[in-house]
């Protein structure tokens, strides 16, 4: 069976006729996407997901793929102390977050979805969404500083380096 193209654009391109289209109910409206990359909320989200499988740590932590430089084998003792404190650990880089790897405690964790959803919801209610997920955790540092603490680096990507 053959499709020509012309079919093929009835199928991506429907036509509908006016009157209908004057009767239909709007179900949902949406944003339109923001230029350059598209924004990413997924390391609160994955941390948040494996806390609800793993429910024994008292940290979790997430970190990018490029961000581990040195060889990792199982078993391997870190001190984990350095980096695991009461607080959200965040890296700053000439004064912009790094995002390559983020610690948070599990106590930390509810309180930073919830104050995520607050912060994407007021944003949409707006009619707008943050560009890029930092922009999205400096709203989250602005509105509660108290739960984070800082380590300045000289270059991204070099938290890890803390454990070494």
């Amino acid at each position: 069976m053959r499709v020509e193209p012309n079919q093929l654009d009835q199928l991506l391109h429907p036509k509908f006729e006016d009157k209908s289209l004057k009767e239909a109910k709007v179900l949902a409206k949406g944003l339109p996407a923001p230029t350059g990359k598209p924004p990413l909320f997924s390391r609160a989200a994955m941390l948040s997901a494996a806390r609800d499988r793993v429910l024994s740590s008292t940290h979790y932590i997430w970190m990018a793929p490029d961000c581990v430089r040195y060889p990792l084998y199982t078993g391997m003792a870190l001190p984990w102390k350095r980096l695991c404190g009461e607080k959200i650990v965040l890296a700053s880089v000439r004064n912009r977050l790094d995002l390559s790897m983020v610690v948070v405690p599990d106590k930390q964790i509810k309180p930073l979805m919830n104050a995520i959803g607050e912060q994407l919801r007021a944003l949409l209610a707006a009619g707008t969404i943050p560009e890029t997920e930092e922009a999205l955790w400096t709203g989250i540092v602005k509105e509660h500083p108290d739960w984070f603490e800082f380590r300045v680096l000289p270059v991204e990507k070099q938290l890890f380096t803390f454990l070494l």
